[in-house]
Protein backbone atom coordinates (compact mmCIF):
# COMPACT_ATOMS: atom_id res chain seq x y z
CA UNK A 1 0.00 0.00 0.00
CA UNK A 2 1.46 3.16 -0.96
CA UNK A 3 1.66 6.00 1.45
CA UNK A 4 -0.39 8.44 2.41
CA UNK A 5 0.40 12.29 0.74
CA UNK A 6 -0.54 14.12 4.03
CA UNK A 7 -1.13 18.29 2.91
CA UNK A 8 -0.86 20.31 6.25
CA UNK A 9 -1.54 23.82 6.18
CA UNK A 10 -0.50 26.54 8.82
CA UNK A 11 3.25 24.44 9.37
CA UNK A 12 5.13 27.17 10.35
CA UNK A 13 3.61 27.42 13.91
CA UNK A 14 1.45 25.41 16.04
CA UNK A 15 0.24 22.00 15.33
CA UNK A 16 0.86 21.78 11.77
CA UNK A 17 4.68 21.05 13.22
CA UNK A 18 3.81 18.12 14.88
CA UNK A 19 4.15 14.59 12.74
CA UNK A 20 5.60 12.63 9.75
CA UNK A 21 4.94 15.96 7.23
CA UNK A 22 4.53 15.52 3.08
CA UNK A 23 3.25 18.74 1.99
CA UNK A 24 4.18 21.39 4.42
CA UNK A 25 2.33 25.17 3.67
CA UNK A 26 2.87 28.36 6.00
CA UNK A 27 3.75 31.67 5.79
CA UNK A 28 6.27 31.97 6.57
CA UNK A 29 8.74 29.27 4.61
CA UNK A 30 11.96 30.30 6.84
CA UNK A 31 10.07 28.89 9.58
CA UNK A 32 10.05 25.72 7.88
CA UNK A 33 13.63 25.23 7.25
CA UNK A 34 14.44 22.13 10.03
CA UNK A 35 11.89 20.13 8.19
CA UNK A 36 14.10 20.30 5.00
CA UNK A 37 16.92 19.24 6.63
CA UNK A 38 14.85 16.23 8.23
CA UNK A 39 13.38 14.74 5.41
CA UNK A 40 14.14 13.92 1.54
CA UNK A 41 13.02 15.97 -1.38
CA UNK A 42 10.42 12.86 -1.81
CA UNK A 43 8.78 13.07 1.50
CA UNK A 44 8.71 16.75 1.98
CA UNK A 45 7.43 19.47 0.08
CA UNK A 46 7.66 23.21 1.56
CA UNK A 47 5.97 26.26 -0.22
CA UNK A 48 3.69 29.19 0.04
CA UNK A 49 -0.36 27.97 0.88
CA UNK A 50 -1.43 28.69 -3.05
CA UNK A 51 0.95 26.96 -4.48
CA UNK A 52 0.16 23.94 -2.18
CA UNK A 53 -2.29 21.79 -3.99
CA UNK A 54 -1.15 21.72 -7.50
CA UNK A 55 2.21 21.21 -6.56
CA UNK A 56 1.66 18.17 -4.41
CA UNK A 57 -0.56 16.74 -7.41
CA UNK A 58 2.24 17.56 -9.45
CA UNK A 59 5.04 16.36 -7.55
CA UNK A 60 3.17 13.21 -6.11
CA UNK A 61 0.41 12.45 -7.82
CA UNK A 62 -2.64 12.63 -5.10
CA UNK A 63 -3.35 14.44 -1.92
CA UNK A 64 -5.23 11.80 0.62
CA UNK A 65 -5.46 14.03 4.19
CA UNK A 66 -5.64 17.41 4.34
CA UNK A 67 -4.99 19.38 8.01
CA UNK A 68 -6.42 22.46 7.69
CA UNK A 69 -4.57 23.92 10.70
CA UNK A 70 -4.12 27.84 9.46
CA UNK A 71 -5.85 30.80 12.10
CA UNK A 72 -4.72 33.30 14.81
CA UNK A 73 -6.42 34.05 17.71
CA UNK A 74 -7.24 38.22 19.30
CA UNK A 75 -7.24 38.03 22.66
CA UNK A 76 -9.95 41.33 24.10
CA UNK A 77 -13.50 42.48 25.19
CA UNK A 78 -15.32 42.94 21.99
CA UNK A 79 -15.46 46.80 22.44
CA UNK A 80 -11.59 47.21 22.19
CA UNK A 81 -11.42 45.57 19.24
CA UNK A 82 -10.57 47.50 15.96
CA UNK A 83 -13.17 46.59 12.97
CA UNK A 84 -9.83 45.90 10.52
CA UNK A 85 -8.44 44.06 12.94
CA UNK A 86 -12.20 41.90 13.26
CA UNK A 87 -12.27 41.81 9.55
CA UNK A 88 -8.54 40.63 9.26
CA UNK A 89 -9.12 37.48 11.39
CA UNK A 90 -12.23 35.89 9.91
CA UNK A 91 -10.61 36.48 6.83
CA UNK A 92 -8.09 34.54 7.82
CA UNK A 93 -9.72 31.67 10.21
CA UNK A 94 -13.13 31.79 8.20
CA UNK A 95 -12.39 32.27 4.85
CA UNK A 96 -9.07 31.27 4.17
CA UNK A 97 -10.19 27.56 6.12
CA UNK A 98 -13.13 27.87 3.82
CA UNK A 99 -11.47 28.13 0.32
CA UNK A 100 -8.48 25.47 1.78
CA UNK A 101 -12.24 23.27 2.17
CA UNK A 102 -13.17 23.39 -1.41
CA UNK A 103 -9.90 23.59 -3.14
CA UNK A 104 -9.41 19.48 -0.73
CA UNK A 105 -13.05 18.37 -1.83
CA UNK A 106 -12.28 19.28 -5.62
CA UNK A 107 -8.67 17.34 -5.71
CA UNK A 108 -10.12 14.49 -3.12
CA UNK A 109 -12.95 14.27 -6.00
CA UNK A 110 -11.95 15.71 -9.21
CA UNK A 111 -8.19 14.82 -8.96
CA UNK A 112 -7.45 11.82 -6.67
CA UNK A 113 -7.85 8.01 -8.54
CA UNK A 114 -9.43 6.69 -7.00
CA UNK A 115 -11.91 9.52 -5.35
CA UNK A 116 -11.50 10.27 -1.94
CA UNK A 117 -9.83 11.49 1.16
CA UNK A 118 -9.66 13.32 4.34
CA UNK A 119 -10.64 16.63 5.35
CA UNK A 120 -9.28 17.38 9.29
CA UNK A 121 -10.10 20.59 10.18
CA UNK A 122 -8.25 22.15 13.20
CA UNK A 123 -10.77 23.80 15.10
CA UNK A 124 -11.23 24.71 18.84
CA UNK A 125 -13.04 24.51 22.20
CA UNK A 126 -13.73 27.84 21.50
CA UNK A 127 -16.11 26.68 18.60
CA UNK A 128 -17.80 25.23 21.96
CA UNK A 129 -18.56 27.98 24.49
CA UNK A 130 -17.12 31.23 23.79
CA UNK A 131 -14.53 32.28 26.63
CA UNK A 132 -14.55 35.99 27.87
CA UNK A 133 -11.62 38.21 26.12
CA UNK A 134 -11.73 35.99 23.01
CA UNK A 135 -15.58 36.54 21.29
CA UNK A 136 -13.84 37.79 17.88
CA UNK A 137 -11.64 33.67 17.75
CA UNK A 138 -14.55 32.03 19.16
CA UNK A 139 -17.35 33.59 16.64
CA UNK A 140 -14.72 32.78 13.58
CA UNK A 141 -14.78 29.12 15.51
CA UNK A 142 -18.52 28.68 15.61
CA UNK A 143 -18.62 30.09 12.11
CA UNK A 144 -15.96 27.76 10.17
CA UNK A 145 -17.49 25.21 12.06
CA UNK A 146 -20.61 25.55 10.74
CA UNK A 147 -19.35 26.06 7.05
CA UNK A 148 -17.41 22.12 7.71
CA UNK A 149 -20.49 20.68 9.05
CA UNK A 150 -22.73 21.63 5.76
CA UNK A 151 -20.40 20.84 3.85
CA UNK A 152 -19.87 17.22 4.90
CA UNK A 153 -23.69 16.74 4.72
CA UNK A 154 -23.08 17.81 0.85
CA UNK A 155 -20.85 15.23 0.51
CA UNK A 156 -22.21 12.51 -2.64
CA UNK A 157 -20.91 8.99 -0.77
CA UNK A 158 -19.42 7.54 -3.81
CA UNK A 159 -17.16 10.72 -3.61
CA UNK A 160 -15.60 8.76 -0.26
CA UNK A 161 -14.78 12.21 1.12
CA UNK A 162 -14.63 12.29 5.13
CA UNK A 163 -14.78 15.26 6.79
CA UNK A 164 -13.39 15.61 10.91
CA UNK A 165 -13.38 18.77 13.17
CA UNK A 166 -10.77 18.76 15.66
CA UNK A 167 -12.14 20.73 18.77
CA UNK A 168 -8.56 21.02 20.32
CA UNK A 169 -7.52 21.67 23.68
CA UNK A 170 -4.18 23.72 24.71
CA UNK A 171 -0.88 21.93 23.50
CA UNK A 172 2.87 23.22 23.54
CA UNK A 173 2.85 25.24 20.56
CA UNK A 174 3.30 29.25 19.78
CA UNK A 175 -0.37 29.98 19.36
CA UNK A 176 -0.57 32.20 22.69
CA UNK A 177 2.74 33.82 21.54
CA UNK A 178 1.11 34.76 17.69
CA UNK A 179 -2.20 35.81 19.01
CA UNK A 180 -2.85 39.76 19.11
CA UNK A 181 -3.84 41.52 22.13
CA UNK A 182 -5.88 44.55 22.09
CA UNK A 183 -5.89 47.84 24.12
CA UNK A 184 -7.81 46.86 27.57
CA UNK A 185 -10.84 49.19 27.22
CA UNK A 186 -11.36 51.43 30.64
CA UNK A 187 -14.69 50.01 31.59
CA UNK A 188 -13.62 46.36 31.91
CA UNK A 189 -10.51 46.98 34.08
CA UNK A 190 -11.78 44.94 36.56
CA UNK A 191 -13.79 42.02 34.59
CA UNK A 192 -13.10 38.44 33.99
CA UNK A 193 -11.34 39.48 30.98
CA UNK A 194 -8.10 40.93 33.23
CA UNK A 195 -7.23 37.95 34.88
CA UNK A 196 -6.81 36.68 30.70
CA UNK A 197 -4.91 39.48 30.19
CA UNK A 198 -2.52 38.94 32.91
CA UNK A 199 -2.29 34.95 32.07
CA UNK A 200 -1.25 35.71 28.55
CA UNK A 201 1.47 38.53 29.51
CA UNK A 202 3.70 35.29 30.20
CA UNK A 203 3.08 32.53 27.51
CA UNK A 204 4.87 29.72 29.28
CA UNK A 205 3.12 30.48 32.89
CA UNK A 206 -0.37 30.30 29.86
CA UNK A 207 0.35 26.81 28.83
CA UNK A 208 1.34 25.56 32.44
CA UNK A 209 -2.09 26.47 33.64
CA UNK A 210 -4.33 25.21 30.83
CA UNK A 211 -1.94 21.93 31.27
CA UNK A 212 -1.27 21.96 28.05
CA UNK A 213 0.02 18.75 26.26
CA UNK A 214 2.94 18.12 23.85
CA UNK A 215 2.02 18.79 20.42
CA UNK A 216 3.31 15.19 19.30
CA UNK A 217 1.03 13.90 21.20
CA UNK A 218 -1.83 15.56 19.17
CA UNK A 219 -0.34 14.24 16.17
CA UNK A 220 -0.72 10.43 16.71
CA UNK A 221 -4.11 11.30 17.58
CA UNK A 222 -4.94 13.13 14.22
CA UNK A 223 -2.82 9.91 12.07
CA UNK A 224 -5.48 7.75 14.45
CA UNK A 225 -8.67 10.04 13.32
CA UNK A 226 -7.37 9.67 9.60
CA UNK A 227 -7.74 6.18 9.47
CA UNK A 228 -10.37 5.46 11.46
CA UNK A 229 -14.01 4.82 8.80
CA UNK A 230 -16.17 5.87 11.25
CA UNK A 231 -14.86 8.60 13.15
CA UNK A 232 -17.55 11.29 14.20
CA UNK A 233 -17.94 14.64 12.80
CA UNK A 234 -16.54 16.00 16.11
CA UNK A 235 -13.82 15.15 17.97
CA UNK A 236 -12.43 16.86 21.44
CA UNK A 237 -8.76 16.39 21.51
CA UNK A 238 -6.59 17.62 24.29
CA UNK A 239 -7.08 18.92 27.73
CA UNK A 240 -10.64 20.89 28.69
CA UNK A 241 -11.98 19.93 25.43
CA UNK A 242 -13.84 16.55 26.34
CA UNK A 243 -15.07 18.02 29.89
CA UNK A 244 -16.27 21.34 28.19
CA UNK A 245 -17.87 19.50 25.53
CA UNK A 246 -19.87 17.52 28.22
CA UNK A 247 -20.80 20.70 29.57
CA UNK A 248 -22.02 22.58 26.77
CA UNK A 249 -24.25 19.05 26.07
CA UNK A 250 -25.65 19.09 29.29
CA UNK A 251 -26.62 23.10 28.96
CA UNK A 252 -28.25 21.79 25.63
CA UNK A 253 -30.27 19.35 27.97
CA UNK A 254 -30.84 22.06 30.45
CA UNK A 255 -32.19 24.12 27.94
CA UNK A 256 -34.77 21.73 26.36
CA UNK A 257 -35.96 20.75 29.44
CA UNK A 258 -36.45 24.34 30.26
CA UNK A 259 -38.36 25.36 27.32
CA UNK A 260 -40.32 21.99 27.38
CA UNK A 261 -43.27 24.20 28.89
CA UNK A 262 -43.94 25.73 25.79
CA UNK A 263 -43.65 22.45 23.60
CA UNK A 264 -47.69 21.94 22.95
CA UNK A 265 -48.41 26.01 22.89
CA UNK A 266 -45.73 26.17 19.85
CA UNK A 267 -46.51 23.09 17.92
Amino acid sequence: MSPQVWLITGTSSGLGRAGQIVVSTGRNLNALENLKARFPSTRLLTLKLDAAFSAAVEHFGRVDVVYSNSGYGIVGELESVEDDAARSLFEVNLWGAANIALEAVRVFRDVNKPAGGRLLLASSYSAITAPAGMGHYSASKFAIDGYHEALSKEMNPSWNIKINILELGTFTTNAFQNAQISQPHPAYLDSPISDMRKLLANPDETLQAFSAKPASVAAKVFYDIAGDANAPLRIPVGPGSIGILKGRAEEIVSSIEYAEKWKELLQ
